[in-house]
């Protein structure tokens, strides 16, 4: 029987164009933040689809709550305040979460996805869709880095990380075109600075 492929649907050029004007106004940029967003907006519908339990849905009813009280002043004149991914509930647990899984490692270099997951059921919730949440929101502040070849380990220092994915790409363990996507994401500027006190065995700073 022969095999059907099937191709990627075609998406509303003007839609399209509506949540890249959205990503710019609230990254500043497109480049660089394109592809996470364009996730964590599958993630959102996943999540609004998936539902998740009752401490869950009191979490996002919380940070509901908190956006609109941060949103307007003393006097109730509303106040303009940065796009932010969480708010004072959410990295609350957050610290938790970190605090637990460095515990959990002993300070050591990488974490378990194992360990991540816990420390997520421990202090925010159970259900796959806050999970999947607060991994993304680790990984998008820089506090977890996802291994480029082992999807169940995750690196807890950036500059662990960028030196780790250096030496696997001179290995041949990541491409090149997945160690540009990776570059691209974090920004040339950042990706260098974590590397700026680091040589190879040449004595070359890292590229």
């Amino acid at each position: 029987m022969e095999r059907e492929t099937q191709r990627p649907p075609e998406i509303d050029r003007a839609l399209l164009e509506r949540f890249k004007e959205d990503v710019r106004e609230r990254k500043g940029r497109l480049r660089g933040h394109y592809s996470s967003e364009l996730e964590n907006a599958l993630e959102a519908y996943l999540d609004a689809s998936d539902g998740g339990d009752t401490n869950d849905r009191l979490a996002r009813l919380e940070s509901q709550v908190e956006d609109i009280h941060t949103a307007v002043t003393s006097d109730g004149r509303k106040k303009k305040t940065e796009s932010s991914d969480t708010t004072g509930t959410t990295e609350k647990r957050l610290r938790k979460i970190r605090a637990t899984v460095r515990d959990e490692t002993a300070g050591g270099p990488k974490a378990h996805a194992e360990v991540v997951e816990k420390a997520i059921r421990q202090h925010a919730g159970s259900s796959a869709p806050t999970i999947r949440r607060y991994k993304r929101l680790l990984t998008q502040d820089n506090v977890l880095f996802e291994h480029p070849v082992k999807d169940n380990l995750y690196f807890r220092d950036a500059e662990d990380y960028v030196l780790a994915v250096n030496a696997m790409t001179k290995a041949g363990k990541v491409t090149q075109e997945e160690y540009d996507d990776l570059v691209e994401s974090y920004g040339t500027d950042w990706w260098l600075k974590q590397q700026e006190d680091s040589t190879d065995e040449s004595g070359k700073a890292f590229q």
